[in-house]
């Protein structure tokens, strides 16, 4: 018996049938392809399949602009793209090829030719930027009042934009939507190894949080996180909010939620059932990269963060918890030093405390950081990697 918002496919083919397991009338859907503007559905209800969906898709709600950084997803792509124009409110699918070496770019430039709602985008000279400068390329090219994303290898599943739509329309205030994201295992060694590394069954806030609350609650930790196949925002949110930043490593998307809710107010929709299936498979592992280095990317994020929030006069109080975060990972990266080495970063880390930290916090992140560099601190933590390891190396895993 799978989990909620899991999908489980052997084939990987769209067009193929199978349950999507879970409650709430949720149904997987897989896409049978474009043709010439049309867009077929087939979903299956136990054993008895049937079509939910075919035809041409217009409506006086296409006002999202879907935007979709394509990097070596040749195969998938077709897929992703039908799914976003087979929702009634997309008005057009920016595909943002970034340098790609698998025939991503034929692929991209068949699908434009299908549709007139499909413009493709490119880097100058056809470089790979990453999916952050691609998707704020697309941003920048769009055309619509509202803004989603999809990755090229995952797809929306039918009526992503419904509930997002009628709380946009329903409260005025309202600068986004955000929603649950769920998992589409390719094959049984990605399901495996997704399951090993601890990774979630789903995406989405594990709470209903009022918007008011939102930046407290995803600076603070704790109570999930939401993914980019699953929010959609008005365009103008980016005036205040800024981009995603591309210098970033990791968790750009999360760095740039943090910052929309500082400013805006995003309000949660489905958080039941997935709107939208990320795709899990060999290729978007996270494989053979040092911890090490994922621990200078992740205080990348906060040191960031915190910058940007004394630059926009956020509350002291918010500042302060951006820094506890930034102190939290500044502690992880101390842990894996040995003893002058974690001296070291802990005095890095702690000069840019007393730089962008107000007080009266500054302190405990002083004694914070020197307890994480110390003999006790560091002899902990080998210790707790030995127990989750085994041998304290690298565990892969993960989108």
């Amino acid at each position: 018996m799978e989990d909620e918002g899991i999908h489980h496919n052997t084939t990987g083919q769209p067009g193929s049938r199978s349950r999507l397991p879970g409650n709430n009338g949720c149904l997987f859907v897989a896409v049978s392809g474009v043709q010439e503007g049309w867009t077929t559905f087939y979903a299956s209800e136990g054993e008895h399949g049937f079509v939910i969906g075919i035809g041409s898709v217009e409506s006086r709600l296409m006002n999202v602009s879907v935007i979709i950084p394509v990097f070596n997803a040749a195969a998938y792509v077709e897929q992703a793209v039908a799914s976003a124009l087979a929702q009634t409110e997309t008005g057009e699918v920016l595909l943002v090829e970034d340098g790609s070496q698998d025939g991503s770019l034929a692929e991209c430039r068949k699908l434009v030719g299908m549709d007139n709602r499909i413009k493709l985008l490119r880097h100058p000279d056809g470089r790979n930027l990453g999916a952050g400068a691609s998707r704020n390329l697309g941003i920048k090219a769009s055309t619509c009042s509202l803004t989603a994303f999809l990755d090229a290898d995952d797809f929306y599943l039918p009526g992503r934009f419904a509930v997002g739509h009628e709380i946009l329309a329903a409260h005025s205030d309202a600068d986004g939507v955000y929603e649950t994201t769920g998992f589409y295992f390719q094959d049984d060694n990605s399901m495996r190894r997704w399951k090993e590394a601890g990774w979630p069954e789903k995406m989405g806030l594990r709470r209903w949080v009022d918007p008011a609350q939102l930046f407290e609650t995803l600076a603070g930790g704790g109570a999930g996180s939401f993914s980019t196949d699953g929010i959609v925002v008005r365009r103008s949110l980016f005036e205040k909010s800024g981009y995603f930043n591309p210098e970033l490593r990791t968790e750009e998307d999360t760095h740039l939620w943090i910052r929309m809710a500082a400013v805006g107010r995003l309000y949660p929709g489905r958080t039941d059932c997935p709107v939208s299936m990320c795709r899990i498979h060999a290729g978007n592992r996270v494989t053979g990269r040092p911890r090490k280095d994922q621990q200078e990317a992740v205080q990348q994020v906060w040191a960031d963060l915190v910058r940007w929030g004394r630059a926009k006069g956020l509350p002291v109080r918010w500042i302060q918890l951006l820094a506890r975060r930034y102190a939290a990972a500044s502690a992880g990266l101390v842990m894996k030093e040995h003893l002058i080495g974690a001296c070291g970063a802990a005095m890095r880390s702690c000069g840019f405390l007393i730089r962008y930290c107000p007080q009266p916090w500054r302190v405990e992140g002083f004694a914070y950081l020197a307890g994480a560099a110390s003999v006790v601190g560091l002899a902990g933590q080998r210790l707790a990697d030995y127990v989750r390891w085994g041998t304290g190396g690298c565990k892969g895993g993960g989108p």
